[in-house]
Parts: C-alpha cells; structure tokens; sequence
C-alpha cells in the first residue's frame, strides 16, 4: 500500500512557484570572420542576434509552461501580473528577444490590457499622430493590435550581473577564463590532438590548421547556428560533424572539470534559489514564476554546480526549471533539465524536501560577500578540500595572507643565520684573544644587578 500512499501524495500536491532559467534561442553566429559560408548576408539581422527560428522556440516553450503552470494548475494568473512574475535577462539583445518571445507564448494574445471609452481622450501621445482616427478606430477598446501584453525585462549591467554572468563580472571567472593557461593550453591539446578532424575542415575553409585549432567553437557554432536556420552549408560528411560536435562538447566542459571554477560560477545564484525558497517556506514570496534568460555557459555552470552536469553544450532554448509543490504544508522541489527530472546531491528521488534541498545549496557555495573578490582579498580559506565539502571561505581566520607569512618566515629565517654568524664570529675572535694573552689575565668579578 506505500505505492498507493505516494500516489496520492503526488496527486495532492499543489506547484506554488516555480523559477526557470534558460539558454536563449537560435541565433546568428557571433564571429563573422572564421567561416566563409557565413559571408553571404544570410544573417541580417545582425551577428549573435535572435533568429526567427530562435524566437518560436521560445513562444513554443512559453506556450507549453503555459499548459502546464495556468491552465492546468492554476499557479499564477492567466494575464501578466507583475506581482506574480518576474523576469530577468542579461544585457544582451538575444537574451532580451528570447524572455520577450517565452512571455508571448506564457501569455498569448487576446490576454493583454483594454482600455475603456472614458479613457480615449487622455490615451494620446503629447505629439500630433498622423491618421490617429484609423488606428484608434483599428484598435478599437485594445491598448495593444490584437490584444497583446507589454513585458517589463529587468536587465543588469554586463559587467556587475553577478547571478546570470559570473565568467564576465567575477574577478575570479574572468581571471579563469582568459588568464589561465592551464585551461587554455587544455583546449589547444584538444584540438591539435584530432589532426584529421582539422584537415577535413580545411578543405572547406583554406586556412591553417593551426587557425582552425584555435577558433574550432566559433567553427562548430557557426555550424549549428545555419543548421538551425536551414542554411546551405558545405558538404560536410556526417562523420566528420559527428566529431567535429564530440570534440566541441569536450573544449566547452573544460571549464566545468574544476570543482573550483564550478562554485565560483554558481554560487551567487544558489544563494538566489534560497533566497526565494526560503521566502516561499515562510509564506513571505510575492511571486509565483521568475524566468531568468541567459547563456549556455550560465547553464552548464549551474548544472556543473549541482554536480548534474552531462559534460555537453546546452541547445539552444535549453531550459532548467525549478519547481516547487506544497502537500499539506510540507514543501519540495522538483528539478527539470529540458524536461528530464534530476536527482540532485542528498535527495533520495527527483522529488526533494525543499529543506534538504536549501541546505545542499548552501554546501555548494562561497560566501556571497566573497564569491567576487580578487584572490589576494579573499579570506583565508581551505579550498583543497573534495568537492562533498564545504569550502566555504572562514571569515575568521587570520587577515593575514599566504605572501605576507611567507615573507615574515623568510625575514626569519635571513635573521636568524645573521645572528648565528655574528656569534660564530665573536667566538672565533675571542679565543684568538685568550690564547695570545693567557698568562696576563686579570680575574675579574662580575657583579650582576639585583633583580
């Protein structure tokens, strides 16, 4: 009878919020000077913008939450509601596009505001508005054509939007990305190491192998980037893209190998998540669905933080949902990697006590006062310890750094063996001194002050 009890336990659960974070859809190629398919204007719009293609995918994907989150369960309100939703992108076009193309799909027309007759005389721009009669008549009692809704995107600076782009705003990601050469010197082995995979690409692109070593992403980017688009591309031989994706999946979980790196790049964002799950706990949470639009890299570094991380490239649209049910005040989270429920660290199912779930993410991560300062800021810290571990920094440790204590340690040492040879020194000196002068010493008394 265990199975029936856990059936209906599943049954009367209610979802009452729900976060979700996602890679922006289709889009152009954001280098334009690697591959010479890419030459031809096929890509209007812009380098990195949203695709077409980019954008359906994400209606499509806000029409099935819709499904799921309003008409089924009744989680938030069929109509936008700012109290109950919350939306943020970075500051990049694509990822703007896409949180704008997902809340028309959450929220498709006919849902938008009206106005009403009483308004149409103040509903008027400041400036003269050339056939004002034929489009106040076309839109009838509709703010909008078609009854769309407006959707406000919170967007935060490149460089201090800690939560949905670390590797740009952190110090310690920036440093990792671009300074390391470990990391770096990774990559180029990989590539260098597939010699006929750079040779079979070279006939499609008359360059150095050397060239194509070090520019292989943007290569195989640009290639998913007209596949998703139907574009004509070379005759590449279904062999030679299979492995062209495999070693391109291998260089872009590079990053997410270091247990290090991994927590540095999610930690701002786990003391997110329990920011909200412990507000959603106490009955203090306004909202009922924030939608977060970002990076593949975003992705990977969360999934790489959960310690879930399948060592591939996000796909575009790819999304990671966090959902949370209540049975008779009891809460739990469910995660879903495009639609694959996950088990996540302590959790014995995909169905964790959100409890269990909050204190995991706080094992996870640094400090948040912390995550972002230079190394030779941080606090002395143990981070040596295996990835089951805390390793949060210890805010009470010494203020001293490593290069102080080494410094004060050599001082030491340099001290001591001058010491020692100053000694050695007046010794030697003094019994030159006696044996010259033996039979003409005076004894002397030495009388020590009284203490």
């Amino acid at each position: 009878m265990a199975w029936l009890a856990a059936l209906l336990a599943v049954a009367a659960a209610e979802v009452v919020f729900v976060l979700e974070v996602c890679r922006h859809g289709s889009r152009a190629p954001t280098d334009p000077t690697v591959c010479p398919w890419d030459q031809d204007g096929r890509w209007g719009n812009g380098w990195g913008e949203l695709s077409p293609v980019g954008m359906r995918m994400h209606f499509l994907l806000g029409s099935e939450l819709r499904q799921r989150y309003v008409l089924s369960q009744s989680v938030f309100d069929p109509e936008f509601n700012s109290t109950q939703i919350y939306v943020r992108s970075t500051d990049l076009n694509r990822t703007i596009t896409s949180a704008q193309s997902q809340l028309m799909g959450l929220f498709p027309p006919p849902n938008g505001p009206t106005v009403s007759d009483s308004m149409g005389d103040v509903a008027v721009p400041p400036i003269s508005v050339q056939k004002e009669a034929n489009i106040v008549n076309a839109l009838q009692n509709r703010a909008l054509p078609f009854q769309f809704s407006s959707f406000p995107v919170h967007v935060f600076p490149y460089m201090s939007d800690f939560v949905l782009l670390p590797n740009a705003a952190c110090y310690n990601l920036l440093l990792y990305t671009y300074a390391s050469a470990e990391v770096q010197q990774a990559i180029t082995n990989i590539s260098l190491s597939n010699p006929w995979l750079l040779e079979g690409l070279q006939a499609f692109i008359p360059i150095q192998t050397e060239y194509i070593a070090s520019n292989l992403t943007n290569i195989v980017d640009s290639i998913y980037c007209s596949q998703a688009m139907g574009f004509p591309l070379p005759a590449f031989s279904p062999e030679l893209l299979n492995n062209a994706t495999n070693i391109f999946n291998q260089i872009f979980s590079v990053y997410y190998q270091d247990d290090l790196y991994i927590r540095y790049g999610a930690s701002w964002f786990f003391w997110d998540l329990v920011e909200h799950f412990e507000a959603v706990m106490q009955g203090t949470e306004p909202t009922k669905f924030r939608l977060y639009s970002a990076h593949d890299t975003t992705l990977a570094a969360f999934l790489a933080g959960l310690q879930v991380y399948d060592n591939k490239q996000p796909p575009f649209a790819s999304s990671l949902i966090f959902e949370v049910s209540e049975t008779n005040g009891d809460f739990s989270v469910q995660v879903l990697y495009n639609d694959v429920p996950l088990i996540i660290g302590p959790c014995k199912s995909a169905q964790c006590p959100l409890q269990t779930f909050t204190d995991y993410l706080r094992l996870r991560a640094f400090a948040s006062e912390n995550v972002c300062l230079p190394p030779s800021s941080q606090p002395w810290n143990d981070t040596k310890k295996s990835s089951s571990d805390s390793i949060v920094p210890d805010s009470g440790s010494s203020d001293l750094k490593w290069e102080a204590w080494v410094t004060i340690a050599l001082c030491a040492v340099t001290l001591l063996l001058f010491l020692a040879a100053c000694i050695l020194s007046r010794s030697e000196s003094a019994a030159r001194k006696f044996e010259s002068s033996q039979s003409s010493i005076d004894e002397r008394v030495i009388n020590f002050p009284k203490p």
